[in-house]
């Protein structure tokens, strides 16, 4: 039987049919229902009739990713094989959590509004991310040391997201500009996964502890190196740790695959993470989709439980 991992995705794919999946479903509908009260936000109707900043502020943007990734993971836990391992990506890795069934919908809904005030909190008013595609490791670190930039998401050998302030950030794209290197300033104001982000740090760890946490059965991997958390000081260790230092997603995908999973379905909205497992050259023998890609629950079960038999 081939191995199952499910994936959740960060911020930056939000849009109003974001729960379209998820609705199909009585339980994940009740879910969401109690999640939304609560968050003291509606994200059905968030989504529906969010505009702009609406749907992408940093509150309100990891509310809804991880409602939409566990609420589909709720939709669909019960029509496929039980997951070798959850990871997430950035926000996601609070939706792993949750979809690992370490938080009930209440206490996802209030940790992921306490990890985005501590963030807000700790922010500097000019912080902001820019992905970087190729450029070597090397490469990259050599470009933040230069512009008192660092290193926030690893990607792959050559893709990266780097964070700092956005004078820096702008500065470092004409170099790369007059270079021909790829790069993309992103829509966010917080420069997650970057030292900016230290006084965030032990706020959250706290919050994360005082919580009523439960270890998952099943393992989640910790983004900032890809190993599973076993006890609830390595998971507030690792969750708060991940606010000021790089997910490393590449060491998460390889992960995956060196524990033996085969078969990899990205819950939540968006594509990027199958796409980046199905790009990736360190890894291969992985068949990953995204919710995203089905228009209906029974859709996305028949294509797991195919390649499970």
């Amino acid at each position: 039987m081939a191995a199952l991992a499910i994936v959740c995705p960060g911020q930056g794919a939000q849009h109003p049919e974001m729960f379209a999946l998820a609705l199909q479903s009585v339980a994940a509908a009740e879910w969401l229902d109690a999640y939304s009260v609560a968050a003291g936000i509606d994200v059905v109707a968030m989504a529906r009739n969010g505009h702009g900043s609406d749907l992408f502020s940093n509150r309100n943007g990891q509310l809804l990713v991880c409602a939409a990734a566990v609420a589909n993971w709720v939709a669909l836990s019960t029509m496929v094989p039980q997951p070798m391992l959850f990871a997430g990506y950035s926000a996601g890795e609070m939706a792993a959590y949750g979809c690992a069934g370490a938080w009930t919908a209440e206490t996802l809904a209030r940790i992921v509004s306490q990890r985005a005030a501590c963030m807000d909190a700790a922010a500097p008013c000019d912080g902001g991310l820019m992905a970087v595609k190729g450029l070597r490791r090397d490469e990259t670190a050599a470009l933040c040391d230069e512009y008192a930039l660092a290193e926030a998401i690893i990607v792959a050998d050559d893709h990266a997201i780097i964070g700092g302030r956005r004078g820096d950030l702008v500065a470092a794209a004409h170099k790369l500009e007059r270079r021909g290197i790829w790069h993309q300033l992103l829509d966010v104001a917080v420069p997650s996964h970057t030292p900016l982000m230290r006084d965030a740090v032990a706020p959250f760890r706290a919050a994360v502890l005082a919580s009523s946490l439960q270890v998952p059965a099943v393992p989640v991997l910790a983004g900032i190196d890809g190993m599973p958390t076993m006890t609830t000081d390595t998971i507030a260790d690792t969750l708060a740790a991940q606010l000021a230092q790089p997910v490393d997603w590449l060491a998460c995908m390889q992960s995956a695959a060196e524990r033996g999973a085969r078969i990899v379905l990205e819950v939540g909205t968006g594509k990027n993470l199958a796409k980046m497992f199905a790009e990736c050259e360190e890894i291969d023998g992985i068949d990953s989709r995204s919710c995203d890609d089905f228009r209906s629950l029974e859709g996305i079960a028949a294509w797991i439980n195919a390649r499970c038999e």
